[in-house]
């Protein structure tokens, strides 16, 4: 995700004059500069082979004879982050953070099949749907910020651990859509 990355804005960049005779004529300059709160993050599989799973758990037949099971994917994720603040064209800060996290999604489906007779040989018609899902953060770690470890980036890992927590909470019901 890239939001508002290479953001800009035009400044004033002085005068240009044109003489022609006695006649002086001005024209002002201007020029794009960056401008604004730039931001950019990622996240990545770290290991797919040995550290992504999907499993399939409690299968189930519902009421309208439907078939329902739930779905657990379980990554590891290597996450990168950069901010960096400009005002008309003078970088005021810039930061980068690393590190790695452990997610869980659990999503419940409910399985309906039904024949598509209007072929020969029918068709069998499979019609998923998703109605229940959870995001889980599992563990959470910023190994760096910028170019200093340690104690920084515990401190820092708690404050974005406590947003990030707080971000799922509020995104939890548009999941499922």
């Amino acid at each position: 995700e890239t939001k508002n990355w290479g953001q800009q804005s035009e400044r004033w960049d002085g005068v240009k004059f044109r003489r022609e005779g006695f006649k002086i004529e001005t024209n002002r300059r201007t020029k794009q500069v960056n401008h604004g709160t730039w931001n950019k993050y990622s996240a990545r599989l770290l290991n797919p082979e040995e550290e992504f799973s999907i499993q399939v758990k409690n299968m189930r037949e519902t009421v309208d004879e439907k078939i329902a099971f739930d779905v657990h994917f379980l990554a590891h994720l290597k996450i990168d982050g950069r901010q960096s603040k400009w005002v008309k064209g003078i970088q005021l800060y810039s930061f980068s953070i690393e590190g790695h996290t452990q997610v869980r999604l659990v999503v419940s489906i409910e399985l309906g099949v039904a024949m598509d007779v209007s072929r020969f040989p029918p068709d069998m018609v499979f019609q998923p749907t998703t109605t229940k899902a959870k995001l889980m953060i599992d563990e959470f770690r910023i190994d760096r910020v910028s170019k200093a470890g340690g104690e920084l980036a515990q401190q820092v890992s708690k404050s974005a651990r406590a947003t990030l927590d707080k971000k799922i909470a509020e995104k939890q019901d548009k999941l499922v859509e």
